[in-house]
């Protein structure tokens, strides 16, 4: 029996209270996993289109910033926002190939965002990307959109 009768715990709920504590603790842990990110992942067609087509547009509006402020300061050009938009618009253009390659877009799609796949490559803008930063160019971490370009583009060029 309990010295204190108004405080006794008995003992399954000590046990129970941190074994239950824990496993709810990691179901909350595990949330983040389980919902999906709409703003980060491309959803229809016409988002497709419309998000690559615009931030290529940021992107090349950057670039041109970046090069007028790289004739003014030479070696202190801060590249940052220049390789955040660079990295949003080759993520989801290569999630945009990916889906093409699968098949999983309709064409109207195809017909709006390949333009864009035609231009960055045939203009090496990937390159230019990285000479610019001079950092290391890997051709394979691009493979899926010149997969693109030498499947769709290339025979219209």
């Amino acid at each position: 029996m309990c010295e204190y009768p108004n405080v006794c715990i008995p003992l399954w709920a000590t046990i129970a209270t941190p074994l239950l504590t824990a496993f709810v603790g990691i179901l909350l842990g595990l949330i983040p996993y389980f919902k999906i990110n709409k703003k980060d992942k491309l959803q229809s067609s016409s988002d497709i289109s419309k998000t690559i087509n615009a931030q290529f547009g940021d992107y090349k509006n950057l670039l041109l910033k970046y090069i007028e402020q790289a004739k003014i300061q030479k070696d202190t050009v801060d590249f940052t926002e220049l390789t955040n938009s660079f990295e949003l618009l080759i993520g989801n253009l290569t999630d945009a190939c990916e889906k093409l390659l699968n098949n999983a877009l309709p064409k109207t799609a195809n017909k709006k965002f390949l333009p864009i796949v035609k231009e960055i490559c045939d203009y090496s803008v990937i390159q230019t990307y990285y000479g610019m930063t001079k950092m290391e160019y890997k051709k394979e971490n691009y493979q899926l959109i010149f997969d693109v370009y030498e499947k769709h583009c290339k025979k219209s060029s």
